[in-house]
């Protein structure tokens, strides 16, 4: 049955512009969905955060979001770094947005407002800190999905009858170049729309994040980390709030053209997460589900 209801406002922002300021007003739109398949690379332990799937895939460059040169340092990504310095952990956290950033800050006690890539990190003298990066990916179609959620709560469409035809239109967007949505593909701060093999990269092409987090598997890899990190304090309990919304992969059902939308967009991402870009295979037990439900 089709989910329905009505969105209100027209966009009143170029997209991507649109995307950034929700961000800024809602950091805490991280909708649990079933997120990501991740891996690790490296890092004081090399067995943590691993998986049978091996290691990232370090020849997945990101194209035309590579970084050419080095700039100056950000203050408020200096600011961040300072954090956790003074949190001596060892550790630094980069925050792609959609990935449960949210979560894993308030474990330390903090909330970034914007949010650095590795190389903002890499401009801010990071390796001269002494800390290691980390971060979290989750699979390209639930964070589409997760991130046109959030667009929609915030006003940022015009008026839809459905999810569907909303997600279309989010997704319709989301394929323009930069440019043509009012905003340079060379910009700093990571939001939504950014693939995520952008906020790991540094100058020419250098991986600079050690640590990688699965968000579908969250806080069995939190845990694997807290072993390398033994600082690291827990995650906050999770809130039991029903999602209003169904599972991201009901999005795509019937309509392999948006999933084709979000394989090309993100392909550095799935090529970079060793994660296949089929949508079957990403939607396997939702099938499943479906299937005995029905029985």
């Amino acid at each position: 049955m089709l989910h329905s209801f009505k969105l209100q406002a027209a966009i009143r922002l170029p997209f991507l512009a649109a995307l950034a300021i929700a961000e800024l007003l809602d950091e805490t739109a991280f909708l649990q969905t079933q997120p990501a398949v991740a891996h690790s690379r490296g890092g004081v332990n090399n067995s943590a955060v691993a998986d049978s799937r091996g290691g990232v895939n370090n020849s997945a460059f990101p194209g035309a979001w590579v970084y050419r040169e080095a700039g100056e340092c950000n203050t408020v990504c200096d600011g961040i770094l300072q954090i956790w310095e003074n949190l001596s952990l060892g550790i630094a956290y980069v925050h792609i947005p959609k990935n449960a950033g949210t979560t894993i800050e308030a474990a330390v006690g903090f909330e970034s407002v914007r949010h650095c890539t590795a190389k903002m990190f890499q401009d801010c003298k990071v390796q001269e800190r002494n800390l290691k990066l980390f971060t979290s990916l989750r699979n390209p179609y639930d964070r589409a999905v997760s991130a046109f959620l959030m667009w929609a709560q915030m006003g940022f469409m015009n008026e839809v009858t459905s999810e569907l035809e909303g997600f279309r239109t989010f997704l319709t967007e989301l394929q323009k170049t930069p440019q043509e949505a009012g905003m340079y593909k060379d910009r700093d701060f990571a939001d939504s729309s950014t693939p995520q093999v952008y906020s790991v990269y540094g100058v020419d092409e250098e991986l600079l994040v050690h640590e990688y987090l699965r968000v579908k598997w969250l806080e069995e890899d939190w845990t694997l980390l807290q072993q390398a990190y033994p600082g690291l304090p827990n995650l906050p309990e999770p809130q039991n709030v029903a999602d209003p919304h169904p599972p991201y992969c009901f999005y795509y059902e019937g309509n392999r053209d948006l999933a084709n939308i979000v394989a090309s967009y993100y392909a550095a991402d799935f090529l970079f997460m060793n994660l296949s870009s089929d949508l079957s295979d990403s939607c396997k037990d939702y099938h499943q589900t479906e299937h005995e439900e029905g029985q």
